[in-house]
């Protein structure tokens, strides 16, 4: 950003071209036509942690990350593989806005959904929306609502601990502990010191 607010003459980077001069970079950034991508960072780490999409389809590796989060169909009681899912826009994209209006393609508000599901969503009086959790959990649920009225919730799936993440006693009692203690980080540095 100090580039853009002209604090620094370092270059810019053009993607698909490379580095290209800071006045250069400034004038491209300023031209009315221009597309921005939000890029998020991490405020702890500084690693990026997402990035906007410009268009209505999702890139490819922001598919694969909401296909491997949900898991299955986003639908009340669908359990069909969110490999064999399209993905949905919870909020409707708005074609004719700039980055899609209410509805912008993030992965956030990308849930997968079977075709079977999809369809009357987009086509008839079903709807879907994102919401707080009425149960008070962190993670935003998707509502479902019929066009009768019935309304259901359906929050994310919650992934198993990675084996370092979870209790020894989980382990079966038949595995020696030699392999426990190799597996547990927590048992570092309780090794038997030879005499």
């Amino acid at each position: 950003m100090g580039v853009l607010a002209g604090f620094s003459d370092r270059p810019a980077e053009l993607e698909g071209h490379g580095p290209i001069p800071a006045e250069m970079g400034r004038r491209l950034a300023g031209d009315p036509d221009s597309w921005w991508r939000r890029l998020l960072t991490d405020p702890v780490t500084g690693t990026a942690s997402h990035l906007d999409a410009r268009r209505y389809r999702p890139p490819g590796s922001m598919q694969e990350f909401v296909r491997a989060r949900d898991m299955t169909c986003a639908a009340p009681g669908c359990r069909v593989p969110a490999a064999r899912c399209d993905l949905d826009h919870v909020v409707p994209y708005e074609h004719g806005r700039p980055g899609g209006g209410a509805g912008p393609t993030r992965a956030d508000k990308l849930k997968p959904e079977c075709r079977r599901h999809h369809r009357p969503k987009t086509l008839s009086d079903w709807t879907a929306e994102l919401g707080p959790d009425p149960e008070g959990g962190g993670e935003a649920v998707i509502i479902w609502t019929s066009p009768s009225g019935h309304r259901w919730w359906v929050r994310p799936p919650e992934l198993d601990l990675p084996s370092w993440e979870r209790a020894t006693d989980d382990w079966p009692r038949d595995v020696d502990s030699w392999r426990r203690r190799e597996a547990d980080p927590r048992a570092v540095g309780s090794w038997p010191r030879a005499g």
